[in-house]
């Protein structure tokens, strides 16, 4: 029976329309108000001060025509700085009174929405079990005509339901579209009088000339006479009169926000597109709002500045772990490579920093970073397959569902619901190629990548099997001065461990010295020779101090050798029952050679976790230990938790590669490159990066805070990269049922 008694086919329509006020904001309307208030006083006291300043030199203290023209240019500024006073004034009530109306129409708008809801789904559920009645009554009068036959009938019962149904929707948009029309009405009106040129404003006073002379003409603003025309660029919202109008992409955003529809502002910039060949339709609408609902939350100034972390986060470089204040641009540090799916060392370009940023703490019980909430992550998600075949309407009772997207999951859960029957399990996999997502955006069917295998050159003159030497001393080795000349050895007890150094070293000049230890057990002693390991120390430095340096100078074979050598010295690998693949643990004391089994771990893809070891019984020579846990790379958004962690100074890197690797605490981890920190921080509807916006902007529509010019640059960068709106990644992930995805 479900949707033969149904909401009428035009109910979108007030749905749409409902969703057009739920984006007015009364309280941002009225912030803008008291932001042109202020403006206006702080415009006057000014001008006043300014007056003050020249009266005394019209007393006076300077005598001359250089002074009677300086005077009167002063007279010409206040004058301009009363009318501009007395609009921004004017700006400021005509915003206050919008704030007000628009309030009203919004909870009028939403009332006659819910009045008419109410009333259809409760006559849905009165009226449904009545027509049900009314067809088993029918059924039965067909099997024997003795039995009576219903009245009214179900035909009439549904029909009489859907046509009062109907009725309430026509009196719902009899309401809805005067109040929408005169909420245009009052926009358009408050638009009018904010791009009011003002009349005898500043714009009307020259600049002084280059010597410092009072100008003779009364051009426009501009040098040479050019006049200022004011705006942008384009029609509507961030371009012209409020705020930074006229400095375009690389300006400043307006003060305020722009009054406005999202909606108009979009149909707008489709026409735009569509005169420049961009096969763009009214379709795409909701895939373009779902983007600047989750960039921008519909704010056309906004603006990105902080995808940053805390100042005690460092970063992994070649010339070691570095704070913030020491990285400088030129260093290099590890990022992501999407073409190679691998790690490498990438350029730092520029280094940044933000005061007094918003954080966001976010963990498992294994793992956590603090961030901005908008800092950037790579990501693997989880997407549904979306399963083909099955129908959009049941087979067993006609039901139809209202979603209009992916209907045929609705009937695969009305049929579960009311026939029992089980359609195909949903599938899932992971996605291939890692996209960005930020920490707000994070959601259970992310999984974010914080290591992957690094692909690097080495730059120390030793060997393969050289490095593997290097670290077995790291581990189980010992390194002393014999008559001034160095010597190293490694000392070692397990028979495979004994044959594995063997092989080792063989070819290396080195002796071999076995001892009992007092009946337990040989241990066999490999002592390299003096010269040998005076060589090796020059080549690569020492196996300890230097461990650090050693690891990020090495080439990926050589680092794998080093760290397998120090495993089997110094760890374990065991598998843990449900799991397949060994857990690999090393142990060791603080220091130089713990940090680089950890970064060695990291960079060979693994996500290294350190641990403090803790000990019942502890020895008079124990002392202070930890183990690094050599975990997955991948960390799943559904066992992440978020909360806020105040607020501080943040700093962040831009890189070549867009990613690079921090350190919190004892967590190493692939991390984004901050736009903001490029130089470049995403801004407006569709969140631009000026690069982006140049390249795929207009001609006549240069101004990235302008609404309807920051929508053609999104929709032309989105087809150009993606070949449509639909193939973006966070309406794809959106449409799998997943979360949104930056673009």
């Amino acid at each position: 029976m479900g949707g033969l008694i149904d909401f009428p086919p035009d109910w979108p329509d007030i749905e749409a329309k409902k969703k057009q006020v739920d984006g007015i904001k009364p309280e941002s309307i009225d912030k803008a108000a008291q932001q042109f208030k202020t403006a206006a006083t702080q415009a006057g006291d000014h001008g006043a001060a300014l007056k003050s300043a020249t009266d005394s030199l019209s007393a006076g203290v300077w005598k001359g025509p250089a002074a009677d023209a300086f005077v009167g240019y002063v007279k010409q500024i206040t004058t301009a700085g009363d009318k501009v006073q007395t609009h921004l004034t004017d700006v400021g009530n005509d915003l206050s009174a919008l704030s007000t109306q628009l309030s009203d129409i919004k909870g009028k708008v939403n009332d006659a929405c819910e009045t008419a809801k109410t009333a259809i789904q409760n006559r849905i559920n009165a009226e449904t079990p009545k027509a049900q009645a009314a067809m088993n009554a029918e059924a039965e009068h067909a099997r024997d005509e003795n039995k009576p036959a219903p009245s009214p009938s179900s035909k009439e019962i549904i029909d009489n339901a859907n046509k009062a149904n109907q009725n309430d929707v026509t009196t719902a948009l009899g309401k809805i579209d005067p109040l929408l029309a005169s909420a245009d009405d009052l926009v358009k009106k408050s638009q009018a009088l904010m791009k009011t040129q003002i009349e005898g404003g500043y714009s009307k006073v020259p600049l002084p000339n280059s010597d410092g002379t009072v100008p003779q003409s009364t051009g426009g603003i501009h040098s040479n006479g050019s006049s200022h025309h004011g705006g942008g660029g384009g029609g509507g919202g961030g371009g012209g009169g409020g705020g930074g109008g006229g400095l375009g992409p690389s300006g400043g955003p307006p003060s305020s926000p722009p009054p406005g529809n999202v909606q108009q502002w979009i149909q707008e910039a489709i026409k735009a597109l569509q005169a420049a060949g961009v096969p763009v339709t009214d379709a795409d609408i909701p895939n373009i709002w779902a983007i600047i609902q989750h960039e921008s939350g519909g704010n056309p100034n906004a603006i990105n500045n902080w995808d940053c972390v805390p100042l005690d986060t460092v970063i992994v470089t070649k010339r070691g772990l570095l704070k913030h204040d020491a990285v400088e641009v030129g260093d290099e540090t590890i990022g992501f490579n999407p073409a190679t799916g691998r790690s490498e060392w990438t350029r730092i370009t520029r280094v940044v920093h933000h005061e007094d940023a918003p954080l966001v703490r976010m963990s498992n019980s294994r793992w956590q970073a603090t961030t901005t909430p908008n800092h950037r992550w790579l990501t693997l998600p989880r997407v549904s397959v979306r399963r083909t075949g099955l129908p959009v309407v049941c087979p067993e009772c006609g039901w139809v569902p209202r979603a209009a997207q992916q209907p045929e999951n609705g009937v695969a859960v009305h049929r579960r619901k009311k026939h029992g029957f089980v359609s195909p399990k949903q599938e899932n996999q992971h996605e291939t190629e890692p996209r960005f997502v930020t920490t707000e955006d994070v959601r259970s069917r992310d999984r974010i990548l914080l290591t992957a295998p690094a692909e690097t050159e080495s730059s120390l003159e030793i060997s393969v099997p050289e490095a593997a030497i290097l670290g077995w001393i790291a581990g189980d080795g010992h390194i002393e001065t014999r008559q001034h000349r160095p010597t190293m050895s490694i000392a070692q007890s397990k028979p495979e461990m004994v044959a594995k150094i063997r092989r080792l070293l063989d070819g290396v000049p080195h002796a071999v010295y076995v001892d009992d230890r007092g009946g337990c057990g040989p241990r066999h002693q490999f002592r390299l020779d003096h010269d040998y390991a005076q060589d090796l120390l020059a080549r690569a430095g020492h196996p300890r101090s230097d461990a650090v340096a050693q690891v990020l100078a090495m080439s990926a074979a050589q680092r794998a050798a080093w760290l397998e050598a120090i495993i089997d010295a110094e760890g374990t690998r065991y598998v843990r029952p449900g799991y397949s693949a060994p857990q690999t643990v090393v142990y060791q004391a603080p220091g130089a050679v713990l940090e680089a089994i950890a970064l060695a771990g990291y960079l060979s893809g693994s996500r290294p976790r350190v641990l403090p070891v803790e000990r019942t019984n502890r020895p008079e020579t124990w002392r202070r230990e930890f183990s690094v846990h050599l975990n997955n790379p991948i960390v799943t958004g559904a066992f992440l938790r978020k909360e806020e962690a105040g607020r501080g100074d943040v700093w962040c890197v831009t890189t070549e590669l867009g990613t690079w690797t921090a350190q919190e605490g004892d967590h190493l981890f692939l991390t984004g490159n901050s736009n903001a920190a490029a130089g470049h921080p995403s801004k407006g509807l569709m969140q631009c990066i000026d690069g982006t916006f140049n390249a795929h902007k207009l001609p006549g529509h240069d101004n990235i805070y302008n609404p309807v010019d920051n929508i053609i640059a999104g929709v032309r960068y989105s087809f150009d990269r993606y070949g449509g709106l639909g193939n973006v990644p966070g309406i794809k992930a959106m449409a799998h049922g997943g979360a949104y995805q930056g673009y």
